[in-house]
């Protein structure tokens, strides 16, 4: 979906929050990259939560949580949620951000089954 924005030059304001063990676990890194720099209105927060992060790592460290989130997205009471990954996770994040204020109608959820 970011690759279709990007080829079309699509303006849309979103903030993709993006976790992973360790740096290398980050898949389609390039085109969430590409879409930053170029001016669609894209920004991706990288985080990762492997306690042995190299330092010279820039992005965010740790899970992503109400914190991260109201840091990285000053106006996040005015915007939609979408949530995709593991059932656990996706509900887990439904949890995190009712705790924030977000009304259920502002939350689409994906989850991948079996996916672990």
């Amino acid at each position: 979906m970011v690759k279709y924005l990007l080829d079309r030059h699509e303006q849309r304001d979103i903030v993709l929050f993006y976790s992973n063990k360790t740096q290398a676990e980050i898949a389609y890194k390039d085109i969430f990259d590409a879409a930053q720099a170029g001016s669609i209105g894209f920004r991706a927060v990288y985080t990762l939560t492997d306690k042995s992060t190299p330092a010279t790592w820039t992005g965010a460290r740790g899970y992503i949580d109400a914190a991260m989130i109201a840091r990285e997205v000053p106006d996040y009471k005015e915007r939609s949620f979408f949530i995709s990954g593991p059932r656990s996770m996706v509900d887990a994040f439904q949890q995190t951000l009712h705790g924030m204020g977000i009304p259920r109608r502002r939350i689409k959820t994906d989850f991948f089954p079996g996916f672990a």
